[in-house]
């Protein structure tokens, strides 16, 4: 999936069942945005989706 520059988008590509994505978000500002993408990832990991994890 590609323009995931955003939490909201991220978590809309694991609800379709995206594998990888693409953004410029890290491309600009790698030392604020890196930490923050991280989170995103984290939490992508932590939190069950609206309509469910299968994995």
């Amino acid at each position: 999936m590609g323009r995931v520059n955003s939490r909201r988008r991220l978590r809309i590509a694991q609800a379709f069942g995206c594998t990888s994505c693409d953004g410029t978000y890290l491309a600009f500002g790698p030392d604020t945005n890196l930490p923050r993408l991280l989170a995103w990832m984290n939490e992508l990991h932590a939190a069950p989706t609206l309509f469910g994890d299968e994995s």
